[in-house]
């Protein structure tokens, strides 16, 4: 009897431990007005995205690995598993061994399910049109309330929403200061090796969190904002396939509220001016009777034949490949 109070009374501690642990490297909350969550988020697509985010209520996370540009997920890893060689090399005693446990411990969280659904602050922009909607006749720009799309993420550990990091100086500076936290709450305690492992995995856990919104410099000017959904090995999500691209491409989806938080609606239909005016307007008083509130503004974006923003480009996909939408 004893025995087994002394068990629960070590268990007790350790899960205190762990907890305090996670409170001293949680995300802290920044005060830097380029960190401030925007009024609205944008999201570039298609026709056909449109009409199936409306009528299903629900947006697309594609899963991480197969985003349009398959860079990504190895520039965030190696820009952390870097951080923590590069620690590795003048630690000693403690700090090594949980420096090499979070090591460990974060190839073996990266490995897991990671879904992204982006968004950017741009509210009409030429770059943005270029890219995504992909070389169709007309493509749209849905303005979401950001503040909604915010609370879809907050009933769940995790699925989180991430400002996209651009700048390498300032990336650096978040994975070391998850790291030296970690560090300083080890040194302060000293624990035995089983809280260490355990304090390990907690960072390792937390820096694989920060890779999904870490992008290299060239991709600065989409000021992206992005929904992670994060899913461990032994609880694998319910995910559906999109074969659009001529591959089995993963995605979820996320449901939206209802009445859908649309607050704007921009079309980019430059030899089609009057036709797309009048399909938008069918397109609204069928839709927004239902879900989309038929008192809410959606200003348009038409531009002239042969504008600056229709002539072909090579385009990265349509929004729908780029972040999942439908």
């Amino acid at each position: 009897m004893a025995s087994r109070r002394k068990r629960q009374r070590r268990a007790a501690s350790t899960g205190d431990l762990l907890a305090q642990f996670r409170r001293a490297i949680a995300p802290r909350i920044s005060f830097r007005p380029s960190d401030f969550l925007p009024s609205t988020f944008f999201h570039y697509t298609t026709p056909a995205g449109l009409e199936g985010i409306v009528r299903e209520s629900k947006l697309r996370a594609t899963n991480f690995s197969f985003m349009n540009d398959p860079s990504e997920l190895q520039y965030g890893r190696e820009l952390i598993q870097d951080a923590i060689t590069d620690r590795l090399s003048a630690a000693t005693g403690n700090d090594q061994s949980f420096l090499e446990y979070v090591g460990i411990n974060f190839t073996s969280e990266m490995l897991a399910e990671v879904y992204v659904c982006c968004f950017t602050k741009l509210e009409d922009d030429l770059s943005q049109w270029r890219a995504y909607g992909g070389v169709v006749p007309e493509r749209y720009a849905i303005g979401f309330n950001a503040e909604e799309i915010q609370m879809l993420t907050l009933h769940d550990d995790g699925t989180f929403l991430e400002r996209v990091l651009y700048d390498p100086s300032k990336q650096v500076e978040r994975v070391n200061d998850v790291l030296n936290r970690s560090l300083a709450f080890v040194q302060a305690r000293r624990p035995r090796i089983l809280h260490l492992i355990s304090f390990a995995e907690a960072a390792a856990s937390r820096l694989a969190r920060i890779a999904p919104s870490l992008k290299t410099p060239a991709f600065h000017p989409e000021t992206e904002w992005r929904i992670v959904r994060w899913s461990r090995q032994n609880n694998t999500l319910k995910a559906k396939f999109d074969t659009g691209r001529g591959v089995l491409r993963p995605y979820i989806e996320i449901e939206l509220p209802k009445p859908l938080p649309i607050t704007s609606l921009y079309v980019l239909a430059p030899r089609r001016k009057d036709l797309a005016m009048k399909q938008r307007r069918c397109f609204s008083n069928q839709r927004s009777c239902a879900s989309l509130q038929c008192t809410r503004r959606y200003p348009s974006r038409i531009d002239k034949p042969g504008s600056a923003a229709y002539r072909p480009r090579p385009a990265r996909g349509s929004s729908a490949d780029a972040s999942g939408s439908p």
